[in-house]
């Protein structure tokens, strides 16, 4: 486990999958995240069909958000405040996914929250397909004086029309983008018992933040972004969970195999080039 601290945040980040597993606030000993999902999905997010993605007529293996989850990372460098890890590939990678690439992460405390940056480069001699992305998840409520049903996610810059990538209840795309039933100008009440469970899949060109707020305490826990299309959000209400992900990538459709360098939602790195991605977890 790697600690890192500043006058007003800590956070808790762990070697095997480079994954944020916990940030909280020094004023109130509040942690706002407490995860215990995947933090990085790389180069996979979502599921692929039959587990499988097909690369210039092969099939490969590729398992739900991809490996870099299961890797052990190395630390690259590291003070009190930040640290980067780093996961290159190797034989066992190539074995299904089959680039040379070096993939950095580095999480730097914040006044009220921390920043991360991705930095991906091909080392490759081909152009890289794949998919990138994050989840952060928390468990409520974050003190026990207050009710769930004060919760609700906020969109920014507030919309009208959100719209959804709909999945089926297997969590593979159906291919229907629709507007979205439970956000209405930008908010979602975590008191509609119909989002309990569901997989959303948010997309508006102009969405800038995602943040969960508590409408009785102010506190709130947000993503900011300005590099990631697809906003991710499903809830728990049974285990009182939320996932929250900033995406670049699909899953698949049902019952279609995607061919890497095709797939709708992918990004693609050509040969020696380099790649820079980033958010922000602020929390209040």
């Amino acid at each position: 486990m790697i600690t890192l601290k500043n006058s007003t945040v800590t956070a808790t980040i762990t070697e095997q999958g480079a994954q944020l597993k916990k940030l909280t606030a020094l004023k109130n000993q509040l942690d706002y995240v407490a995860t215990q999902s995947d933090s990085i999905l790389f180069p996979a997010i979502g599921k692929s069909y039959q587990d499988t993605y097909e690369y210039q007529d092969r099939h490969y293996q590729m398992p739900i958000h991809g490996f870099a989850k299961d890797a052990i990372w190395q630390i690259f460098s590291q003070s009190s405040d930040q640290v980067t890890l780093k996961l290159t590939d190797n034989e066992i990678s190539r074995a299904n996914y089959p680039f040379y690439f070096q993939f950095l992460v580095t999480y730097r405390l914040l006044a009220d929250g921390i920043d991360v940056q991705y930095h991906l480069t091909n080392m490759g001699n081909v152009t890289m397909a794949f998919s990138l992305g994050a989840l952060i998840e928390s468990a409520l409520p974050w003190r026990t004086d207050i009710n769930l049903t004060d919760y609700q996610l906020d969109l920014a810059p507030e919309k009208a029309l959100t719209l959804t990538r709909e999945v089926d209840p297997d969590y593979f795309r159906t291919g229907a983008i629709l507007p979205s039933r439970y956000f209405h100008r930008g908010s979602m009440s975590l008191a509609t018992p119909e989002i309990d469970q569901k997989l959303f899949i948010l997309t508006n060109r102009d969405m800038q933040s995602l943040c969960l707020n508590n409408q009785q305490t102010g506190q709130s826990l947000c993503l900011k972004t300005a590099d990631f299309p697809f906003f991710s959000v499903q809830y728990d209400a049974n285990n009182q969970l939320i996932q929250l992900g900033l995406w670049n990538g699909l899953p698949d459709k049902q019952g279609i195999s995607s061919e890497l360098l095709r797939k709708e939602g992918n990004l693609t790195l050509p040969a020696r080039d380099q790649l820079v991605l980033g958010y922000q977890v602020i929390i209040d």
